[in-house]
């Protein structure tokens, strides 16, 4: 028993889809762990300017004030700026001390 004519399959040319259809199938890019997106590149610093860091990391926990400190601080936030690239996120004073503090006992 026939419910009625069969139709054909409709195919398509591809050009007459929309745009969006039209792409071709990429793979698929495998997605990064989240922790890995979250760490910061290391900064490349030439050896006079990575010798600074350190001089002025030590005097920051030689200095006898907050303000001292902070001056310090900001010396090296706008040295790192320079080999900041575009991309990255900026750093703040804040960064600059947690580095300072975390590098404390390594150099």
């Amino acid at each position: 028993m026939r419910q009625g004519p069969c139709r054909p399959v409709e195919r398509t040319d591809p050009m007459n889809l929309p745009p969006a259809s039209r792409m071709v199938p990429r793979f698929a890019k495998p997605a990064l762990n989240g922790y890995l997106l979250a760490m910061p590149k290391p900064i490349e610093l030439p050896p006079r300017v990575a010798q600074a860091f350190v001089r002025d990391m030590r005097a920051f926990f030689k200095a006898k004030n907050q303000l001292k400190q902070d001056e310090i601080a900001s010396r090296q936030l706008h040295a790192l700026w320079a080999f900041q690239s575009p991309r990255e996120k900026k750093l703040r004073l804040a960064d600059v001390k947690e580095l300072f503090h975390q590098m404390r006992d390594h150099a």
